[in-house]
């Protein structure tokens, strides 16, 4: 029997033991879902702000720098 690979188990009918667990099952599978899209999005989010970062960055190095106080 594959309790942990089926959503539903038609197999168990009537028995109400085991509904608990294959509940418990379902919402670890939508956990572990939830956790594999947050990765990605996260990854996704690290690379997108060491562009910015590398940008900003070669952009200020690139401007020239001009004093502060007008010469004398």
């Amino acid at each position: 029997m594959q309790i942990a690979h089926n959503s539903t188990i038609p197999a168990l009918g009537g028995n109400m033991e085991l509904r608990p667990l294959q509940d418990l099952i379902t919402a670890e599978k939508a956990v572990l879902i939830l956790l594999q899209k947050l990765s990605v999005y996260y990854s996704k989010a690290t690379e997108a702000l060491r562009r910015v970062t590398i940008s900003v960055t070669s952009y200020q190095h690139q401007q020239p720098s001009y004093p502060t106080s007008p010469p004398p």
